[in-house]
């Protein structure tokens, strides 16, 4: 499954890439447009691939390569051409159309991505915490003020919920060629989870077992629930037994809570963390759940889609 990633995100930039030396350009004005049509596509790419599934290294390969092909591309190939031609042909023309049309259409849409998924409308409140793990690197899986890089955003319980896993020296999320289904080959299982806050421990469940679901949606998850002032953090998808602290207890920041499993809706381990808001009479832990969610910030920052964090600090966007 990681080499068929790799081989089509691959292959889709590096056909972008190459269009730009083999197709015959007869003018400035269409090869402009074809490089705002390949430049933009893959600036959607690099916002809503899931390059921790293929290979994290490839997305800074994609970011490095369309530049380079492009202003190569223009000294040898398209220095001396005509800025225009005087073409009457039509399909020409249709065509150039359409390319224009879909090249706003990305820049539109990718500019709206980049916008989102950097600079959402935090005005309302959020929260501080730390970010839960020591070391790294770490990846945002699912995160950002988008559904396209956060497929929680459109759930208003957990819209603000961040996934994170980790990666190894090479890129990957789990050892290469490892059965999918080996939990315990992926990188984040068993990685130890500090509390982001200081507060007093809520609920907590621990029976659950770690176990690569088919339908992960009818399993319940190990949890973590601390309640922060006006707040509960929530951790979820716990290893089963690693819990090590109780209801009741109070916790302070960057205290051992437990370590990462694969419990409860969960296709491969990693941590789910998320706060709410609180209500009234909320004893009951559904109730927690279905509250509203708050955004969380994590040292200063709001954590997106494929933000790569080491030792707590933000490195890479």
């Amino acid at each position: 499954m990681e080499l068929i990633l790799i081989m089509s995100t691959l292959a889709l930039v590096i056909i972008l890439c190459l269009m730009l030396f083999l197709y015959p350009f007869r003018s400035k004005l269409s090869w402009i447009i074809y490089s705002l049509f390949a430049f933009t596509t893959v600036t959607v790419i690099i916002l809503v691939h899931d390059w921790s599934g293929s290979n994290y290294y490839l997305r800074i390969i994609s970011m490095i390569l369309p530049s380079i092909c492009i202003v190569t591309s223009y000294f040898t190939k398209m220095k001396n051409k005509p800025v225009v031609t005087t073409s009457r042909n039509s399909l020409v023309i249709l065509g150039v159309i359409a390319l224009c049309i879909l090249t706003s259409f990305q820049i539109i849409n990718s500019s709206y991505l980049v916008k989102q998924s950097l600079y959402p409308n935090y005005s309302q409140e959020g929260i501080e915490v730390s970010f839960p793990f020591k070391g790294g690197p770490f990846v945002v899986v699912q995160g950002g003020g988008h559904p396209l890089i956060n497929r929680h955003f459109t759930d208003n319980r957990q819209k603000h919920a961040v996934d994170l896993v980790k990666i190894n020296k090479i890129g990957f999320r789990k050892k290469v060629l490892e059965n999918l289904d080996d939990y315990r080959s992926y990188e984040i299982f068993g990685e130890t989870i500090y509390s982001p806050v200081s507060g007093i421990v809520h609920k907590v469940k621990d029976s659950e077992s770690d176990t690569i679901k088919e339908n992960p949606s009818q399993s319940k998850s190990n949890y973590i629930v601390i309640d922060y002032g006006n707040y509960f953090i929530i951790l979820l998808h716990l290893k089963k037994n690693s819990i090590l602290v109780n209801e009741g207890e109070f916790v302070k920041r960057y205290e051992p809570l437990a370590a990462v499993g694969n419990s409860g809706y969960s296709s491969e381990p990693h941590l789910h963390l998320h706060a709410v808001r609180k209500n009234d009479n909320e004893t009951n832990i559904q109730n927690i759940f279905r509250s509203t969610s708050v955004p969380l910030i994590f040292e200063g920052n709001h954590l997106k889609k494929n933000d790569v964090i080491y030792d707590s600090s933000l490195v890479f966007r």
